[in-house]
Parts: C-alpha cells; structure tokens; sequence
C-alpha cells in the first residue's frame, strides 16, 4: 500500500487521473481528425489515402499523450517537429517532380521557373484552401504567423515552421560541436538578406506603370527562373543549400544556424517576441549557475551577465529544452510575471503545429505509398 502511495505522488500532476485531461485528449483527437479530412471526399477515399490519415493521426495524438504522460515536453516535441521537417523535404520533393513531369508547369527557354518551386510548395502544405492560388497561400502563412507570434512569440520556430524541423533536431546530436564559438554579429545576417530582397522587390516595382497588366508579385514570381534545364538540377541546387544550413552546420556548431543566421522570418519574430503571451522566465533565487541551460539552447536564447545573472532573451524559441533540462527548475511558463501550468503552453503549441502541419504530413505520406503501389 505505501508503495502505491508513493508511486502515486511521484507522478506528474498533470497525469494523476483527472476527467478534465481525459476530456481535453478526447477533444484533441476529434480536433487532429476534423483538420485532416476538411474537403476529403469520403466517399471516394483510396486505401492508401486512409492510411495515410490514419498513421498520422495516430502518430500526433500519441506525441501528445506521451507529452502529458512523461513532462518531457521538448524530447517528444522534437520528434514531431523532426518528423514535420522530414516529410516536408519528401513531399516537396515529390510533389515537385510530379509538378514539372505532368507538364503543370510554365516553364519556358529550358528554364525551370520559380513559380513552379512555389506551387510545389503550396501543394505540399496542403492548407485548406490551397487550389486559392499563391495570395491566399501567404494570406493563411501570414494569419498562422501572426497567431503564433502573438500567442507566444519566436515560438514558431520551434513548432511549427517545417523548414526547421531538421535544424532544430540535429543541432542537438552532438554533445561536443567541432566549433565552440559563433560570433553574435552574425544574429544580423537575416536582416541584410531582408534587405537584399526588399531590394530586389523594388527593383521590379519601379518599372511598373500599370499595376493590373504589371502586378510586382506576377512580375516577380513569374518572370524568375532558376537557371538550370531539369528537376534534377533544381533537386541538386535545394539539396546543396539544405545539407549545408540545415545539416552540415548545426552538426558542426550545435546551434541551429539556418534559422538564427539565415531566415529572416525568425529574426522578425524575434523582434516581436515582446508582444508574446507566454515567455520562458528564470527564477533567481531558485538558479544555482550551473549553465545547464546554457548549454542545451541551441537558438542563442539565454545569456548571462555578472549583474542580471541568466537571462532569456527575445531570440528564444520556446523549445523547452532549457525548461526540462534544468535540474534546480528554476526556469518556468509565465504570463505577465505569472507562473502558469506547462499545459496552458504547451497544448496550443502543438494545436498550431498540428492543424498547420498535419494535413502536410498526411500528403507526404500519401505521394511515398504511391511510390510503392
């Protein structure tokens, strides 16, 4: 009886039996399963499309049990969010070829253009609404963004943008990075590729006189092209970029390097982190300096001072590898000052990366079963 007892009160509150967190599991299953069959004909459901809801399905509400079983929320966090950038390099990969290959494209002068690699893209992410065209496509990109940062600032990147997924996980594989020291300058970089690009945007605006004939965005979009002839130079030119940034220096650095150092949407975020709800907080009085934190935070989210001591800064991703790893758990949620339960966190995180995700994930594994049917 005591051995019961003990075991019952070393379980994390969050999972003694509770109605509310049964009732909240149910509803999240319906939630996951209402996003993946949104304007599927049933009727007509091949079986390997009903595979493809099924295991994925199965695969986000078993994350979001063992989150709630075990409190390690970054561990099963990372493999979701692995999981999401993997099958997004698939499925746009896939979808691509199919998209070149069925003549879909308007590729002219041998020239793969860019407006292919984008409806590849709009195609892979597979948002309600997708056959809306690239406008609307950014139009649901932006209002998910924007939610996110207002819910809870940078965190995005860590739960949602599916070009993460691999940076995020693999920075973490090596305890001892061949390179130790990254100079902090180079956070800026994302804000001279803004401006190039801006640039750039305003290179094709200038000329134009008639915006209805003219449209920035036509010409843009439309007008560039890759410079090479095939889908396997594409592959390779993607393919080189992405085992660089998202491979080969996260391997190198521990740190994830393409979003700190290259995506310019990360770094806004992070200039917009302020207005975010929930925030990641260290307790002075609970720290012992041990730099544990420190040494986990792969996205340049915790600096320390003699005077401040440890301190989270608005490069902070939310994911929550500092939180889990800390063994004094002197860093907590909060809201306003407010120390608030993990799951008022962490259960709208992972519904924005579901319902943004989970229709993606779905589609991908749907283009690889046909490969094999």
């Amino acid at each position: 009886m005591n051995k019961i007892l003990t075991n019952q009160n070393n379980v994390s509150p969050i999972m003694k039996f509770d109605f509310r967190i049964c009732l909240l599991t149910c509803f999240t299953a319906v939630v996951f399963l209402f996003v993946l069959a949104w304007d599927i004909d049933i009727s007509g459901l091949s079986v390997t499309k009903a595979i493809s809801i099924i295991s994925v399905w199965s695969f986000f509400l078993f994350i979001f049990i063992m989150m709630l079983k075990t409190g390690n929320t970054h561990k099963f966090r990372s493999i979701a969010f692995f999981s999401l950038g993997f099958m997004f390099a698939a499925g746009l990969i896939l979808n691509f070829n199919h998209y070149v290959k069925t003549d879909l494209s308007g590729t002219n002068d041998n020239l793969v253009r860019i407006d292919d690699v984008a409806e590849a893209v709009i195609y892979t992410m597979n948002l309600p609404g997708k056959t809306k065209g690239i406008l609307f496509f950014a139009f649901m990109f932006l209002l998910v963004w924007g939610g996110a940062t207002f819910a809870f600032g940078r965190g995005f990147c860590s739960w949602i943008c599916p070009a993460g997924g691999t940076d995020d996980k693999l920075s973490s594989f090596i305890k001892n990075p061949y390179i130790k020291v990254l100079d902090k300058k180079w956070l800026n970089l994302p804000f001279a590729i803004l401006i190039v690009i801006a640039l750039l945007l305003f290179g094709k605006v200038i000329p134009t006189t008639h915006c209805a004939k003219n449209c920035p965005s036509k010409n843009i979009i439309h007008a560039a092209a890759i410079p090479v002839s095939s889908f396997l130079g594409v592959l390779a030119i993607l393919s080189i970029a992405f085992i660089a940034l998202a491979i080969v220096l996260p391997l190198l650095t521990g740190k994830r390097t393409m979003c700190s150092f290259i995506c310019p949407i990360g770094r806004i975020q992070s200039l917009l982190s302020k207005i975010g709800l929930v925030r990641l907080a260290v307790k002075k009085d609970k720290c012992t300096r041990c730099n544990k934190c420190i040494s986990v935070c792969t996205s340049f989210g915790i600096s320390e001072s003699e005077n401040d001591g440890l301190k989270i800064s608005d490069m902070c991703t939310k994911c929550m590898r500092c939180h889990d790893s800390c063994p004094s758990s002197a860093i907590s949620l909060q809201i306003q000052d407010e120390k608030i339960s993990n799951l008022y966190f962490i259960y709208p995180a992972y519904m924005f990366m579901v319902v943004f995700g989970i229709r993606m994930m779905a589609n991908s594994v749907y283009c690889i079963l046909n490969l094999f049917v």
